[in-house]
């Protein structure tokens, strides 16, 4: 038999071997990109094999924050790490940002999928999707100097001097519901971005404010105290919210598949065992309720 090679093939034939060549590979990548899903690369939406980026807050303990060897650990990077060895056909990537970055992250197909402790409201249902599962429970309280042993409710604030809050924060939404329901005993709201909880907790010190109104599990109350000297109190909840994942609407065969994986953690009693780590109780006994 004749050998023939490469060298012995005709231009004619060459450029037959390219074409045939480039159809085969063609070929190939469809059927890699019918396996593996399309995706924008921040918010894949594939069957399986997708990478779904994740922001949290950055320094926002107990819920997330940075170690000083620039791990991330916290309450929700917690559940986050739990339910990614649930997720067969998914898994996270997280990245740390500003607490104002992650909503225009989600709104900007950064990510696929935001924590901070966020409520169901109105508007956040129309712009985005909602596990059934909650992952944590708020628990909004009065912190006041413990002198202050009038203050012990909402009713008590509307001739006190509250300290600032977010506009786009869960805090603003209440003193503004009960403003709205006590017209003639309204509550002096101020607004103030990028609201710093230590110097909020110092004006007490200070008696620039006579309360503090906050999420119990969205700041470290004990470093708070340990820093600024044992000097205060906290009421019991004025209000109870549950506290969700927020997902990108681009990601709805996702969705199931979490919230799957959430029951399941919160069914086998894992967050349970995760909020008693990292808020010193179980937040889940708590249920929904407003003052």
């Amino acid at each position: 038999m004749q050998r023939i090679s490469l060298h012995a093939i005709t231009g004619h034939a060459r450029r037959l071997l390219a074409v045939a060549t480039a159809g085969i590979l063609a070929v190939s990548s469809v059927a890699t990109l019918s396996a593996c899903g399309t995706s924008d690369g921040a918010t894949a939406n594939a069957a399986e094999g997708s990478t779904i980026n994740v922001a949290v807050a950055a320094n926002s303990k107990p819920l997330s924050y940075t170690e000083v060897n620039g791990d991330l650990a916290g309450y929700e990077v917690a559940v986050l790490q739990a339910a990614d060895k649930e997720l067969k056909d998914y898994s996270f990537k997280i990245e740390a940002v500003a607490d104002d970055a992650e909503e225009i992250g989600l709104d900007s197909g950064k990510y696929g999928l935001i924590t901070g402790g966020y409520f169901k409201t109105e508007s956040r249902e129309k712009k985005y999707l909602f596990p059934e599962t909650n992952t944590g429970v708020s628990l909004m309280k009065i912190y006041t100097l413990k002198k202050n042993a009038d203050i012990n409710s909402l009713d008590d604030l509307h001739s006190r001097k509250v300290a600032p809050v977010s506009p786009s924060g869960g805090v603003n939404n209440l003193l503004t519901q009960y403003n709205d329901k006590h017209p003639d005993s309204t509550i002096d709201i101020v607004r103030q971005d990028n609201v710093n909880l230590a110097e909020n907790f110092k004006g007490l010190i200070d008696g620039k404010y006579d309360a503090v109104v906050e999420p119990e599990q969205s700041f470290d109350y004990a470093s708070v105290k340990q820093s600024l000297g044992n000097k205060f109190r906290e009421t019991k909840p004025v209000q109870v919210n549950d506290q969700y994942f927020l997902v990108s609407k681009k990601q709805k065969t996702f969705l199931p598949k979490l919230d799957k994986a959430l029951k399941m953690l919160k069914d086998n009693g894992t967050l349970k065992k995760l909020s008693k780590q990292y808020f010193g109780e179980d937040v889940f006994q708590y249920k929904e309720s407003a003052e």
